[in-house]
């Protein structure tokens, strides 16, 4: 997958749910394992995690609307991304670096320090997190490689090829999308639904699970 630039990669992307349990059975019964979920204290949301060799997929609700509403919080525009009948850009990109420099992001941020991060650390929020059209994408300064260990998938899925996010026309203009694009972190098309292609190991086997309508994503290995 052309995840790498100078200075920065994709280390995980996210796609809303609207449960916890939402995609589970379909994705176990297709030979994907997933770890355990994890809770978003102080931000309103809860995950699960589909993990492969450098790259993993998160899947996202919203546990507690007023959280994700609070000062902290709200200009991520979480609750209207991933809360119940959320019409908003469903998706997400998070960044980590490359090597021990800082790199110089190719788009505006702002600093977000959510409830649950340490004192003192923060996330780079890309300033278009208000923009929901657009997927919500940040840097996570801290990581420098994955913080996980890949999962052994029965089905043999090891490595994220590439994405196609299917987004609003108007999405495509936008300078941070051009920049992702630009970079190789994923390819965007224009769409009348918010969709996202993820294509495993080149989709070799020419297997595919897609999980509409319940969560707008494919996967092809």
């Amino acid at each position: 997958m052309g995840t790498r630039t100078i200075g920065f990669e994709l280390d995980h992307f996210f796609v809303a749910v609207s449960g916890p349990a939402v995609g589970a059975t379909a994705l176990r019964e297709t030979g994907f394992l997933e770890g355990a979920p994890n809770t978003h204290t102080g931000q309103g949301t809860a995950s699960r995690g589909v993990l492969f060799e450098s790259v993993y997929l998160e899947l996202i609700w919203l546990t507690d609307a007023e959280e994700a509403a609070s000062p902290t919080i709200r200009r991520t525009r979480l609750a209207d991304r991933v809360g119940p009948g959320a019409e908003a850009c469903p998706f997400g990109l998070g960044l980590r670096g490359v090597g021990t420099e800082t790199p110089e992001l190719p788009f505006p941020t702002w600093d977000y320090r959510p409830p649950y991060l340490p004192e003192g650390m923060s996330f780079q929020m890309g300033s278009s997190s208000e923009v929901l059209t657009e997927p919500l994408v940040f840097f996570l300064p801290w990581l420098s490689g994955p913080a996980w260990t890949p999962q052994e998938h029965p089905n043999g899925a090891r490595r994220v090829t590439k994405i196609t996010m299917i987004l609003d026309q108007s999405a495509l203009n936008s300078p941070t999308v051009s920049a992702l694009s630009d970079a190789g972190i994923a390819s965007f098309q224009e769409g009348n639904e918010y969709f996202m292609d993820v294509e495993l190991d080149g989709a070799g086997s020419g297997k595919g699970l897609d999980l509409r309508p319940d969560i707008p994503i494919r996967l092809r290995w």
